[in-house]
């Protein structure tokens, strides 16, 4: 079966690429975050807060697939490889700006008051474009060395992530209005070098044969799911895990900077053992630790359960979508990545909303 390049040899570029795509992604979801309830304060707009946490997790779940699918149609139908990414980040940094400048406004006035709707949309356009993106990892490496690539893809975010503690007294400092001109920017700037590289790319890759005859939806979801769970447990009993004297938030760095860096060193591993092999023995190795978590959460023990609970996460977080991929035609790349994010999120939609 005839389908789009796979590559041949590995694009360290095209990867960094990706890599600080990512990167911009998880800074700007730390700057919402941070600037979400500030922004309605100062504007007396509180009562909105509560709709935008639901919409932003709903976003989160429903949006991936829906670009996803959208990316493959406007890619293969179209021959627009790169529409939908453009478009979303085009309007996403539009409405980073935006959003500044509508902050600068006096409480009250007119497009002041369309401000958690100007916030809805851009965290919508955030997920439009970050799904579709991540799917090239696919091209930028051969299969054996997906893992790895998704690993140094992730590395960047995974560690602004961890290190948030750190970055979130630094993002206060700039202020509202610099920090979302700033992303909108960075966020141009990054999608622009993205699509020059994996262009670049593209140009020199023959078409190829794939083994796959069918897509297994099934795998894209439950990789994204238990990927998801893993890294949900491990963020919950970081929080809930009393660690000698450290502090949660230090204790949540540490551990989720050693996921990042174990996620590297698994990845290039499983070009030995597989993707599969290494996700399903890791999860399994997860879930023992998970398990001996609940009697050591108290006892000298704690830390070292937690170390080991984040090397897991991090082989798991390595290998998920490229085995998710693996089990994809290449036309279908975007929804498999999409339905991925989407089964990676649900675990935090279900808990807000079920959880007593």
């Amino acid at each position: 079966m005839k389908t789009t390049p796979t590559s041949s040899q590995v694009h360290g570029s095209a990867i960094l690429s990706l890599g600080l795509l990512h990167a911009v992604f998880i800074f700007s979801l730390l700057a919402y975050d941070q600037y979400q309830g500030i922004i309605l304060e100062t504007h007396r707009l509180d009562r909105y807060g509560h709709f935008l946490e639901i919409w932003s997790l709903v976003w989160a779940v429903a949006v991936p697939p829906l670009a996803g699918w959208l990316a493959d149609r406007y890619s293969f139908t179209h021959g627009k490889k790169y529409l939908v990414i453009n478009v979303a980040a085009t309007i996403t940094s539009l409405l980073f700006v935006l959003v500044a400048s509508t902050f600068s406004l006096r409480s009250g006035a007119g497009l002041a008051r369309m401000l958690p709707f100007l916030m809805a949309a851009w965290i919508l356009g955030m997920h439009f474009f970050h799904s579709p993106s991540h799917s090239f990892v696919r091209e930028f490496a051969p299969p054996k060395d997906w893992p790895l690539a998704n690993a140094l893809i992730l590395l960047i975010g995974n560690l602004i992530f961890a290190l948030s503690a750190l970055i979130v007294p630094f993002v206060q400092s700039l202020g509202v209005v610099f920090t979302f001109v700033a992303g909108g920017v960075l966020l141009g700037l990054a999608t622009f070098w993205f699509i020059r590289k994996s262009k670049t790319v593209g140009e020199h890759e023959p078409e190829s044969e794939e083994p796959v005859r069918k897509t297994n939806w099934v795998w894209s979801i439950l990789t994204g799911l238990l990927v998801g769970s893993a890294f949900f447990v491990t963020s919950y009993a970081v929080l809930h895990t009393q660690a000698g004297s450290t502090a949660p938030a230090t204790q949540k760095s540490l551990i989720f900077v050693l996921a990042a860096l174990v996620a590297v060193p698994m990845g290039w591993y499983s070009k030995k053992t597989g993707a599969k092999k290494m996700l399903l023995v890791s999860a399994m190795a997860f879930g023992l630790f998970g398990v001996g978590g609940l009697f050591l959460f108290r006892s000298g023990f704690a830390w070292l359960d937690l170390v080991l609970m984040a090397a897991c996460l991090g082989a798991m977080e390595s290998c998920g979508l490229p085995l998710a991929l693996s089990k994809t035609l290449a036309r279908n790349k975007g929804l498999s990545t999409g339905l991925y994010w989407s089964g990676f999120y649900l675990i935090s939609f279900l808990f807000f909303f079920f959880a007593p």
